[in-house]
């Protein structure tokens, strides 16, 4: 029954915690999102945190095993009764030594993960391009040298865990025969001697001090260790989160009125600032977009065209002017398209189970993937595969404009 609970708190807590860095990934902003991190947090920080509750119960409890085995054993063998405790004090002072390096090297191997993970992720979602620039060798031995680290940072974790594993045996070894071995020499002084009853009983009463001595030595350099998961998953919930600062408004007050029912978005006097250089990106922007025109934005190379993109989307924050808009269901094709895995018609029509087949036709004829659907193996059914790998870059782009298109019939 004890393990049983145990294993629904650890569970509840895998669940919760896995919850909340989930919800933190949807509501952190763009430009501070790694994928790696949060992959290496939900894995590696979240099984060490679970763990926290069946140590904080080991510990209670196996205090008072050990106050209970002492009692029994100052009754048995009277003031030999600390002699084991010189052993585990010896023995707490290498856990201690544990405790104080293992936090460092337990963050240095979550680090040394997450830029593994990192990498692979980012390599595995580009496979078609590192297959076609030739790159192949390089990424591995790339991916090769990051795993390398990251077993290096493990070793010195590893070699922690030996140490104090070590010093927690040999409570359980040496702390038994050592005042066996004294008892029967003082005995034996005495003139008298020890018989196998005392033996037996003493043996067995010292298993009750040393077994939980060496669980509650354990569980120290353990929860240190645990402290650093709980860190990095702290630091990461404490990152700021997007704040969409966009003014909703149906029908745009602030500007004139022959074109309140025409704007969709209305942009007045934005400029917004890189948060690291405090060096203005875009200044001083005014921009009005009307319901069904066609704007066209250009520029050189890093103007900031993407960034005032993602400000109309919300993701960024200008630090002076405002941006109203009359809805905040847009849609958004980025440079680098994400697709879910599955069938296009199911990516198409968000694997909605009510689908409206005219405007579904419609929308192919109208972003011209009635072709592409033509050379597919499966037509509407092809699998797309990770992230549209079956697919070409323009197919990706065009099916998610097709997305929005399916989409914004039901909003």
């Amino acid at each position: 029954m004890y393990y049983n609970r145990l294993n629904k708190l650890e569970l509840m807590m895998r669940g919760c915690l896995t919850t909340l860095i989930y919800n933190k990934a949807l509501t952190i902003g763009s430009n501070v999102s790694d994928t790696g991190r949060v992959i290496t947090i939900m894995s590696t920080d979240v099984d060490g945190a679970a763990e926290a509750g069946q140590m904080l119960h080991e510990a209670w409890a196996k205090f008072f095993e050990l106050v209970i085995g002492v009692i029994l054993l100052v009754r048995e063998i009277k003031w030999l009764a600390p002699l084991p405790f010189v052993i585990i004090i010896f023995c707490s002072q290498i856990s201690r030594y544990v405790a104080q390096n293992i936090r460092s090297r337990q963050k240095g191997w979550s680090t040394a993960t997450q830029r593994r993970i990192s990498a692979l992720s980012s390599i595995l979602m580009s496979m078609k391009s590192v297959k076609a620039l030739g790159v192949s060798d390089a990424m591995m031995k790339y991916v090769d040298r990051l795993r390398q680290d990251e077993i290096k940072s493990a070793n010195n974790v590893r070699y922690m865990n030996a140490v104090y594993n070590a010093s927690a045996n040999a409570l359980g070894i040496f702390a038994p025969a050592l005042t066996l071995v004294v008892f029967a020499i003082v005995a034996r002084l005495q003139g008298s001697q020890m018989d196998v009853s005392t033996a037996f009983t003493t043996v067995a009463i010292l298993a009750l001090v040393t077994e939980p001595a060496n669980m509650i030595m354990t569980i120290v350099p353990k929860a240190f260790a645990t402290s650093a998961n709980f860190e990095r998953i702290q630091a990461y919930l404490l990152e700021p989160s997007r704040i969409d600062q966009r003014q909703i408004s149906s029908r745009l007050s602030d500007v004139p009125t022959t074109d309140r029912i025409e704007a969709a978005v209305d942009i007045d006097g934005v400029t917004i600032k890189s948060p690291s250089a405090n060096e203005s990106l875009l200044q001083n922007i005014e921009l009005r977009l009307r319901r069904g025109s066609i704007t066209a934005c250009s520029g050189a190379v890093g103007s900031g065209k993407s960034i005032l993109a993602k400000a109309i989307l919300g993701e960024i924050v200008p630090s002076e002017g405002k941006i109203t808009i009359t809805s905040t269901s847009i849609g958004f094709c980025d440079q680098q398209a994400w697709l879910p895995t599955g069938k296009v018609k199911q990516i198409i029509c968000g694997f909605s189970t009510v689908i409206d087949e005219e405007r579904y036709e419609a929308a192919v004829h109208a972003c011209c993937l009635d072709h592409d659907l033509s050379t597919f193996p499966d037509g509407d059914n092809t699998i797309v595969g990770s992230r549209g790998i079956n697919l070409s870059g323009g197919q990706r782009q065009r099916l998610v404009r097709y997305q929005h298109c399916v989409c914004a019939g039901r909003k």
